[in-house]
Parts: structure tokens; sequence; C-alpha cells
């Protein structure tokens, strides 16, 4: 009998194992698909800031605001998808997003949008200038995922660091 309760113990915990592996395995995978997203969805935001840039030069050149505002509403959506994802699977990278990324494009955004009060104060250079500072930060984001994959996947390394001291910060 005694045999029977311990073979049914070491068959339950074995069995308990395997299957918290298998489901961190299965979510390991699932957020790489996710990390890719969010770095295509980067990319995105690049590539709007830059598009934002010509319609700076076309409003200096013309001082015709349509270009631009089509712009920068286009850059307020670009930003929503990286939001979601960072918020729905990598909740500890949203306050780094927020402060080095999300904070300088609305302050981009409301220089771009003084346009109309005083367009001769304006310049496309001060919005390039911005434009690439921006730029690197979302690279330096970028380069952090993926320098730590391991990390940003949850790995068991992860989950045991959190477990011991019950938070994550990142620092780039």
């Amino acid at each position: 009998m005694e045999a029977a309760l311990i073979s049914a113990a070491v068959a339950l915990t074995i069995f308990t194992f395997s299957q918290i592996f298998i489901h961190l395995r299965d979510r390991q995978t699932f957020l790489r698909e996710k990390l890719e997203e969010l770095f295509f969805s980067l990319n995105d935001v690049s590539s709007t800031m830059t598009a934002s840039y010509y319609g700076a030069q076309y409003y200096e050149e013309e001082k015709d605001t349509a270009e631009l505002e089509k712009q920068l509403i286009a850059l307020n959506k670009a930003l929503y998808k990286p939001r979601a994802l960072l918020l729905l699977y990598f909740s500890y990278m949203v306050p780094l997003w927020e402060d080095m990324v999300v904070s300088k494009i609305h302050t981009y955004i409301a220089y771009c949008n003084k346009t109309s009060d005083d367009p001769i104060s304006f310049s496309s250079d001060e919005c390039k200038k911005q434009i690439e500072s921006i730029g690197l930060k979302i690279r330096a984001i970028q380069n952090f995922l993926s320098r730590n994959t391991a990390l940003t996947t949850e790995s068991l390394g992860f989950h045991w660091k959190r477990l011991l001291t019950g938070k994550t910060e990142i620092k780039i």
C-alpha cells in the first residue's frame, strides 16, 4: 500500500512539473511572436515619424498645414499598437516606453501643433532633431529587447528573479 502511495505521489509530482514546464515553454514561444510584432510596430512608429518630417518641410515651404496634420494623426495612430502590445504582454516595459518615447513624441506633436499659432517660429530642422532623438530612443528599446530575449520572453530565470524580488526593473 505504501509503495502505491509513493508511486502515485511521484507520478503526480512529475505530471505537475511537466505541465508547468510545458506551459512556460508555450508562453515563451507565444511571447517571441509578440516580441516580433512589437519590433514591427516600433519600426512603423519610426517610419511614420520620418514621414511627418516631410510634412513639416512642406509646411515650412508652403505654409499649408494639411499634410503635417495628416502625418501627426498617423503618428498618433502608430502609437496604439506598440502601447497595446506592451500593456498586454510586456507590462514591465510600459514605464520605460512612456518615459523614453511617448512623452518625447507628445512634445514633438505639441511643437508641430503650434504652427497655427506662430508659423514664423516653426522650423523643420527642429523637427528633424526631435525625430532623430526619438528614433535613437526607439532603437535603444529595440536593442535592449533583442539583447534580453530571456527577460522579454519570460524564461525560468525571469520568473525566478521576479519571485525572489517581487518586481522587475528595466534600465537601458
